[in-house]
């Protein structure tokens, strides 16, 4: 693990609440945030890492192990179901399911 692969949540206690306004940020740099792709709600937008801002696409819910976009909770962040086998896979936003694929430790 490198700092590079290191992540803190803005504005919640060492304990992950379910509740609105927490961010993502990269541990190297908190300037940088988990972003959803122009902010869009449709199933398969990129997830992203881009500067910080105050937009809906950079604010999450913590529901069990799921983040749910904050702007549109029934969908949640996900590793693309569609991605080549034995690689790594692009980090997409699809509807919430009851699949252990859009679980994340945290």
């Amino acid at each position: 693990n490198t700092g590079a692969q290191k992540w803190v949540v803005d504005e919640i206690p060492s304990t992950m609440p379910a509740g609105a306004n927490n961010r993502i940020h990269l541990a190297l740099d908190s300037g940088k945030c988990v972003d959803v792709k122009d902010a869009h709600t449709a199933n398969g937008t990129n997830i992203q890492v881009k500067t910080c801002t105050t937009g809906n696409a950079q604010y999450f819910l913590f529901d069990g192990r799921r983040i749910k976009m904050q702007a549109s909770p029934d969908k949640c962040i996900s590793p693309d179901p569609n991605s080549a086998a034995g690689s790594a896979p692009n980090v997409i936003l699809l509807r919430c399911d009851a699949t252990n694929l859009q679980e994340w430790i945290y």
